[in-house]
């Protein structure tokens, strides 16, 4: 996706999500997400002829997660969650 930021610069973010259930019994879920996002845009500079290390031209960046979470029902009132 395309889009502009407040100053007109263009830039580009794409994201996605996944996550998994999986009930093993009628006490015990399994839940596993993985989320990956990727940025790229062009940073205005203001000053070019100076050296600035976080200054403007093209910026990319990439972020990855990844979650495992176990939850076991021990009663209604009591849950065991290992994540």
């Amino acid at each position: 996706m395309t889009t502009g930021s407040p100053r007109g610069i263009p830039s580009d973010n794409e994201q996605f999500d996944v996550k998994i259930d999986h009930r093993f019994s009628e006490k015990n879920l399994l839940s596993a997400k993985y989320s990956q996002d990727w940025n790229h845009y062009n940073r205005l500079q203001v000053l070019p002829e100076l050296h600035r290390p976080c200054g403007g031209g093209i910026n990319q960046g990439n972020a990855h997660l990844f979650a495992l979470s176990d939850t076991y029902t021990i009663n209604p009132t009591l849950l065991l969650t290992t994540p």
